[in-house]
């Protein structure tokens, strides 16, 4: 197994704090940005391919989720043919009249680089965390 560079496990760690935190203050927008042009995110919600359909989906969700905010750890980072899978864990954390709900998930993404050298996901998936 070929070890990651330490440079570009710090990039695909931006990459998903830029995505969460884009995310969480409704820039949905920024968020379809962070995938190749016929990225896919497939969740809980369903599967959605493309910009647009990734844009649409994430202003959804912030009307859902206000006050949602996402947190990942345990990033772990295997390169494949072509691509680097990332994967880790989600604690979605969402604030309500009953005190904040926790979720807890899991990513698991293909992840490239663009032609402009920048990492960007190529599938997100978003899992219910089961032991």
């Amino acid at each position: 197994m070929a070890l990651i560079s330490v440079d570009t496990q710090q990039a695909i760690i931006d990459l998903c704090a830029r995505y969460s935190y884009h995310s969480d203050v409704g820039e949905a927008g920024e968020v379809a940005k962070m995938f190749v042009e016929n990225g896919v995110f497939d969740g809980p919600p369903g599967r959605f391919v493309g910009h647009e359909a990734i844009e649409k989906f994430n202003v959804d969700l912030h009307q859902q989720l206000k006050g949602s905010m996402h947190f990942t750890d345990n990033h772990m980072f295997d390169e494949k043919d072509g691509y680097i899978r990332h994967r880790c864990y989600l604690s979605l954390h969402v604030a309500g009249e009953q005190g904040v709900k926790i979720s807890l998930l899991t990513y698991d993404d293909e992840v490239v680089k663009d032609d402009d050298g920048r990492w960007k996901f190529r599938i997100r998936t978003c899992r219910s965390f089961a032991p």
